[in-house]
C-alpha cells in the first residue's frame, strides 16, 4: 500500500509540526511495516509519502535534492492508494 496526501486532516503530529525544516530537505521515520517520508518542496509546504514497498530512501543529488521515492511515484503520477 503507498500513499500520499497533502498536510490535511490526518496525519502524522511530527508532518504538522511546524518546525525549521528547511527547503528541499527530506525526513525519513520508519516502522516495521512501512517508511514515511517528509519532503518540503516549497517554503510553506511539505510532501508526505507512506509506503510498505520503499524500506530506504535514497536523495538524488540534484538541484532538489529529491528523494528517489517521490521521483519513483511521480513517474506514475500516483496521489492516493495504489
Amino acid at each position: 500500500m503507498e500513499l500520499s496526501f497533502p498536510i490535511k486532516g490526518n496525519c502524522p503530529i511530527i508532518a504538522k509540526k511546524k518546525d525549521d525544516m528547511k527547503r528541499f530537505s527530506t525526513k525519513v521515520f520508519k516502522s516495521d511495516n512501512c517508511t514515511l517520508t517528509i519532503y518540503k518542496s516549497k517554503p510553506k509546504k511539505k510532501v508526505l509519502l507512506l509506503s510498505s514497498k520503499h524500506r530506504s530512501v535514497k536523495v538524488e543529488k540534484n538541484d532538489k535534492i529529491l528523494p528517489e521515492i517521490i521521483s519513483y511515484y511521480n513517474l506514475f503520477d500516483v496521489d492516493m492508494t495504489n
